[in-house]
């Protein structure tokens, strides 16, 4: 099912003008959601496997308490389809099985809600990073990525944008671009994170909820950490569309001419304020002579 996803997903960008891309940001699109595809394809490969071993209706039926003293230990172990068995006499504490089966359980009910979290925080800053660069945007709600929805908010469908390509001979020097290519940084750092969480449940084979609280722990904190950050950086983008050259020589001009305006105020002010104080200096000078000449006055008698 993940492979058939990534393939869709890479067909998707093939179908793409993206001659109007940069090298640059056609492979982050490309890169960005293989990586996602990868994930989810690994996520659910192990959704899977907890369902089929440990999440089965019958799964206490299946399996036997079996206490280590009452382990026959004349006999050999047996490899039964690609497993070791050993013959031992079943327990007798069927209160005692049912509840090590509800606690396996709900530890592998844990595994699935923390892999559930990290499968649909994938697509937050995907969609984000996918719509700042090629689209589709919803332009009465960028948070909305969902056409349905965007026309039930817009009352028709003149909000949502499909195609919101940028153009090749914008200059890449700009706050726009720059936004993007941290937003797909910060992804991509997030994303291994997650790789190395999934790897971490692989191999875990313990069912002791303290290893699996902790990394739980961990990989939400990262989750909210990349959500705020990504959401934080895609405003910034919105905030700062990109323009052409000759804009960006006419705002370089207006920005110029405003410094320069600014500090002429300044000067002037400056300028003023100095010509406030040598009055207020010559002023003072003044009182003070005067009240001097008038202490050496004579007085009538």
């Amino acid at each position: 099912m993940g492979a058939e996803q990534s393939s869709c997903k890479v067909d998707s960008i093939d179908k793409i003008d993206t001659t109007r891309l940069e090298k640059d940001e056609e492979e982050m699109l490309v890169k960005g959601e293989i990586l996602v595809d990868d994930l989810t394809k690994l996520s659910l490969e192990l959704v899977d496997e907890y369902y089929l071993e440990f999440l089965r209706p019958d799964f206490c039926n299946r399996v036997a308490l079996i206490s280590t003293k009452l382990l026959m230990d004349s006999t050999n172990t047996q490899e039964i389809q690609g497993a070791d068995h050993v013959l031992g006499l079943v327990s007798g504490e069927t209160e005692m099985k049912e509840k090590l089966c509800e606690q396996i359980v709900r530890h592998y009910i844990d595994r699935v809600n923390l892999i559930s979290a990290i499968i649909y925080s994938l697509e937050y800053c995907s969609d984000r990073l996918r719509a700042l660069i090629v689209g589709p945007i919803c332009t009465v709600n960028y948070d909305v990525f969902n056409k349905a929805e965007c026309d039930e908010i817009c009352g028709n469908s003149t909000c949502w944008v499909e195609n919101n390509l940028i153009n090749k001979d914008l200059p890449r020097e700009q706050t726009y671009f720059k936004v993007i290519k941290e937003i797909y940084d910060q992804f991509t750092k997030s994303l291994k994170i997650f790789q190395d969480t999934l790897d971490k449940l692989k191999s875990l084979k313990s069912v002791k909820d303290e290893e699996l609280k902790i990394l739980s722990r961990l990989t939400h904190q990262e989750i909210y950490k990349v959500k705020s950050r990504c959401n934080e950086l895609y405003y910034s983008a919105l905030l700062n569309p990109p323009v052409s050259s000759a804009e960006l020589d006419q705002k370089a001009y207006y920005d110029n001419l405003a410094d320069r305006l600014n500090q002429q105020v300044l000067d002037v002010s400056q300028e003023q304020i100095e010509q406030h104080n040598i009055k207020s200096k010559i002023l003072a000078k003044h009182i003070a002579e005067t009240e001097a000449q008038t202490a050496v006055l004579p007085t009538s008698t």
